[in-house]
């Protein structure tokens, strides 16, 4: 854990570092925006300088670094509130989506890639994967829109937007977990009827081991993989589903994303961007954790 602590703040620093200067390659003056077009030249000058806009770029640089060290993000240009309290209030309905949908995912991901496995050459496993490869070439719009069509507006069953009560969390999360199951089941399929032609298999077979018990361990074997996977969709989901986001107008962390991006709202964006890259770095650091407890093979590999 120590050796990860430095390429930790190295990866944090370069993220930081990075989205700084191109944001400040973006046209567009931020004061000109918050002002409007309408506004006097004096106006804009004076609003740059209460931004701080007006300093060179080293000493904006400089003063950034330092608020970060002391995890002071700032206040937004736009709403005048801390960059931490928006970013905290965005991060809790997409929290709840994304560890849901993730947590469905991994759960149907691996039950149908190790049906269609068993299945090999059979019609539930060229149904299984037909299905989803067709769920698959639908973009993610489309598929919200498709589930909205005929859970809301057909049959009536749930609602469409705001998050007042567990019945409005279905459909995005419907949304996100059925795509990110299908690309899990193709995963778990092809790792799974790889593993059984390993020579461990066929001892275990040998020995008189089949059905669920030979199942078990096959899957205990690729469940690193899978972990993998899963870490690499929960941080995606995590940092922000825009599309799913704006079709079910959730305030989560990908809307306040692109208004800030759309405002020029330096300290917003920058503040995402940190908890992007921390989200993504505890999720993989997390998740390589526990998979040295599920195969001890890998503590060997990350040693």
């Amino acid at each position: 854990m120590k050796k990860k602590f430095f390429p930790f703040l190295m990866t944090l620093w370069c993220n930081a570092t990075l989205i700084f200067f191109i944001l400040r390659l973006i046209p567009g003056d931020p004061a000109e925006l918050m002002l409007g077009g309408n506004a006097r030249e004096e106006e804009v000058v004076k609003l740059r300088g209460d931004l701080l806009l007006d300093r060179p770029l080293y000493e904006q640089y400089a003063l950034f670094m330092k608020n970060l060290v002391t995890a002071n993000l700032g206040d937004s240009f736009i709403q005048k509130k801390p960059v931490l309290l928006l970013v905290q209030k965005a991060f809790y309905p997409t929290c709840i989506i994304s560890f849901i949908s993730v947590f469905m995912a991994y759960i149907i991901g691996i039950f149908l890639g190790v049906w269609a496995a068993i299945k090999k050459d059979t019609p539930i496993d060229y149904l299984l994967r037909f299905c989803s490869m067709v769920i698959l070439t639908i973009p993610i719009f489309s598929f919200a829109l498709l589930l909205i069509l005929l859970f809301s507006l057909q049959l009536h069953l749930l609602p469409v937007s705001e998050l007042s009560t567990l019945r409005h969390y279905i459909l995005p999360v419907m949304t996100l977990a059925i795509p990110l199951g299908m690309v899990l089941m193709r995963f778990v399929r092809v790792r799974f009827l790889e593993e059984e032609t390993m020579p461990f298999v066929q001892v275990h077979r040998a020995k008189g081991s089949e059905g669920f018990h030979l199942y078990r361990k096959i899957l205990k074997v690729i469940l690193s993989s899978v972990n993998n996977i899963t870490a690499l969709q929960l941080s995606v989901v995590l940092t922000g589903t825009l599309v799913t986001e704006s079709i079910f107008d959730i305030p989560g962390v990908g809307r306040l994303m692109f208004d800030a991006i759309a405002a020029r709202d330096y300290p917003v964006v920058q503040g995402v961007t940190i908890y992007m890259s921390i989200v993504y770095l505890f999720v993989f650091f997390l998740f390589d954790f526990l998979n040295g407890f599920i195969d001890p093979r890998w503590r060997s590999i990350e040693a």
